[in-house]
């Protein structure tokens, strides 16, 4: 019967639940997963002492012995052979669902942490996003980082918090799968589909308006995002009116609480000046990323363009965080309201001192978001060489 099992697991998932080389591979996968057999099983063991170590003073009595215990006495070398690794057996609701459920239709996204794949689930038509960690152990940890905080953020409704709906995790083999709904596409693609000319006030307002939003939760429950930009804000459906979007990717995300001064997080062009200079940061760091992806919303193009942290910088301190004066108070700016609002609230977000930032609900009592602003007009007016 219990080989039977075995062959019900790999009839389900196509491969085998406790593959190995040697007993003692097997032994250990099996106690990995469902724990070790009771004293009284192992004492009439012919082989037992050849796995394990017995200590009549313990309350249990047997021990299995480690990979080296091992190797020292046979001079085999335990190897990971598992497809899938479990740590009980309940989980194999979630392979069995994976592998059998879900079909890969296409791969959205790579990155350092792995791949995202376009999923449908064959028994429900569902289509979801799922997001693949690669196994290697750092990578794992922070996988396991951004599940605590994905698990936060349940707290939240992530239609009124204008976030990502995460809807768990399991383990194909040593690779840790996070399960999110599927959205439509990000900022980056939907500005570059408008030639990287610029939105509009009509949809600027929005999606700014939407991502404080996002901000102003996390900031309810003491998180910060930390890599806001706009690759991680997905646009929910491109064709609906008013336009919708939602906040992606915790992977960077921790406690404010939890902030290590020093560790560099997010990415270049985008992240704080105190992020870059190694100095403690809290959720005004994600203002500042805010107010950027506010100008390149307006302008199609980003404010700090750089590949290395020293040009960001530069570019920063260039500028004194901010566009000049004598541009920003030009006169093409004070024919329209909506433009001198907006530069006003950019100002505000990029504050070099994130004391000085502004805050969310601040963000959202700003006069640029007041009903009576026409909508007609672009944010800004740029002319672009040829």
């Amino acid at each position: 019967m219990w080989s039977l099992g075995l062959v019900a697991v790999e009839l389900a998932t196509g491969l085998p639940l406790y593959p190995g080389n040697e007993d003692y591979d097997v032994l250990k996968f099996i106690i990995e997963t469902q724990g070790q057999p009771p004293d009284h099983v192992l004492d009439s063991g012919v082989y037992t002492e050849d796995y394990f170590i017995e200590d009549k003073d313990k309350q249990q009595r047997w021990t299995f012995k480690t990979d080296q215990q091992f190797q020292y006495e046979t001079g085999y070398e335990s190897l990971e052979t598992r497809c899938i690794k479990l740590t009980r057996l309940d989980d194999l609701e979630q392979i069995i669902m994976f592998r059998r459920g879900p079909e890969v239709e296409a791969f959205l996204g790579e990155g350092g942490f792995g791949i995202v794949a376009k999923c449908r689930n064959t028994t429900t038509n569902q289509a979801v996003a799922i997001k693949v960690n690669k196994s290697d152990p750092d990578i794992l940890q922070q996988a396991h980082v951004e599940i605590f905080i994905l698990e936060q953020l349940r707290r939240l409704d992530p239609d009124a918090a204008n976030i990502v709906q995460w809807n768990g995790f399991f383990h194909d083999g040593q690779r840790v799968c996070l399960k999110f709904e599927l959205l439509d596409q990000c900022l980056w693609d939907y500005i570059g589909d408008r030639n990287k000319q610029g939105l509009p006030i009509s949809e600027v307002r929005p999606i700014l308006g939407q991502i404080t939003n996002a901000l102003s939760h996390l900031s309810s429950v003491g998180i910060v995002h930390a890599d806001l930009k706009p690759g991680n804000i997905m646009v929910v459906n491109r064709h609906e009116s008013p336009i919708k979007v939602k906040l992606i990717d915790f992977g960077l995300a921790c406690p404010a609480s939890a902030v290590i001064p020093g560790d560099f997080v997010g990415t270049v062009g985008y992240c704080a000046p105190e992020v870059m200079l190694g100095l403690p940061y809290n959720e005004a760091s994600d203002m500042w990323s805010l107010g950027l992806v506010a100008v390149e919303l307006a302008t199609g193009v980003p404010l700090y363009p750089s590949e290395n942290d020293y040009d960001y910088l530069k570019f920063i301190i260039e500028t004194q965080g901010q566009p000049p004066d004598h541009v920003l108070d030009s006169d093409k700016y004070k024919q329209q309201p909506g433009q001198r609002l907006f530069v006003s609230l950019i100002k505000e977000m990029l504050a070099l001192d994130a004391h000085q930032r502004i805050t969310p609900s601040q963000v959202l009592r700003h006069p640029f978001f007041s009903p009576g602003l026409s909508n007609r007009f672009p944010c800004i007016n740029i002319e672009r060489p040829y």
